[in-house]
C-alpha cells in the first residue's frame, strides 16, 4: 500500500480507529494497554491477552508478528454482504468518517482481499458523486 502524507491530518486522524489485538506472546512492560478497572494493573501483557489499541500501534505489532489483529465490528460480514449489494444505502459515516481508509488499511495489513475488493468497488461508483456533493471540493477544483 503507498505511503500517505505524512503531514495529513485525515490520515492521522484515520489512523486513530480503535481495533482488538491479540498477543501471540507474553510483551514485558505492555501492561499499560490493559483498560483502567480501577484495580492495579499488571506490569506485563500476558500471552493471549485481547486489548484495544489505535491502528497506527496495531500496525507496527502485526508487522512484527507480534499480535493477530481482529477486524472491528464496523467491517462485519452483514456490512460487506450491504456494500456489494447496493453501497449507496450504507451509512458508512455513523460507522467512521474513515471507513474506507481506515477499511482499505486494515484489509492490506490482515491480507483480506474481499474485504478490499468490496471496498474498493463500493466506493468506485459512490466516490465520484460524493465529491461532487461537497462544496469544499467544488470550491477548490474551481480555485485550481
Amino acid at each position: 500500500m503507498p505511503c500517505a502524507d505524512y503531514w495529513d491530518i485525515d490520515e492521522i486522524l484515520a489512523e486513530e480507529q480503535d481495533v482488538v489485538i491479540k498477543t501471540f506472546h507474553d510483551v514485558a512492560g505492555g501492561g499499560f494497554l490493559y483498560p483502567c478497572t480501577g484495580a492495579a494493573k499488571p506490569r506485563d501483557l500476558k500471552e493471549g491477552a485481547k486489548v484495544v489499541v489505535p491502528y497506527w500501534l496495531a500496525q507496527k505489532l502485526v508487522r512484527r508478528n507480534a499480535v493477530e489483529l481482529d477486524l472491528p465490528v464496523i467491517f462485519d460480514e452483514a456490512t460487506q454482504e450491504t456494500l456489494q449489494t447496493d453501497p449507496a444505502v450504507c451509512r458508512l459515516g455513523e460507522k467512521s468518517r474513515y471507513y474506507f481508509e481506515v477499511g482499505l488499511k486494515l484489509a492490506y495489513l490482515t491480507k483480506n482481499f474481499k474485504l478490499q475488493e468490496i471496498l474498493v468497488n463500493a466506493y468506485m461508483p459512490t466516490g465520484p458523486r460524493f465529491a461532487k456533493q461537497c462544496p469544499a471540493l467544488r470550491t477548490q477544483k474551481a480555485n485550481s
